[in-house]
């Protein structure tokens, strides 16, 4: 999917697409708060030169962590167009999974390779949970976030 030129334009426009709204949401609701309204970025799943894994391949991956840092950069973008105080990208979380992506030997992200994959075959909630954070991920995404507000007090 990574060599398609029209899937990249399609993402590409999309996310363009996405800001203005993005945007709106953010203000409308950082105006609505008087607290610390706190944006997440999504984690990188994928360590960056990695090779393939399960049935994704390097070129996919590579595409993967594209999209992910477009969509990031968009999400931020959105949140400093926003234009208020309390509305705040928390950036983070980026590379909460560094060393430890979906193709890694400890992996804090359910993976893409083949026994999750045909465990997932067989059940509607675990196919859904692919390329998700294990609870242990999930567990490093708080710390990192808890660390972050020790950083940025509101």
């Amino acid at each position: 999917c990574g060599q398609d030129p029209g899937l990249r334009e399609a993402t590409e426009l999309r996310l363009l697409q996405l800001r203005p709204d993005l945007e709106e949401m953010y203000r409308k609701l950082g105006t609505a708060v008087r607290s610390p309204v706190l944006v997440l970025p999504y984690p990188r799943m994928f360590d960056t030169g990695a090779g393939g894994c399960g049935r994704l391949t390097g070129g996919e991956l590579a595409f993967g962590l594209e999209i992910t840092d477009a969509l990031n950069g968009t999400i931020e973008q959105s949140v400093l167009g926003a234009g208020l105080p309390n509305v705040r990208y928390v950036d983070t979380l980026e590379d909460s999974f560094a060393g430890r992506g979906a193709c890694s030997a400890d992996p804090l992200i359910k993976t893409a390779r083949i026994g999750p994959l045909l465990g997932a075959a067989a059940s509607a909630a675990a196919s859904q949970e692919i390329l998700h954070p294990t609870a242990e991920g999930y567990r490093v995404l708080t710390a990192d976030l808890l660390q972050w507000l020790e950083e940025h007090p509101a």
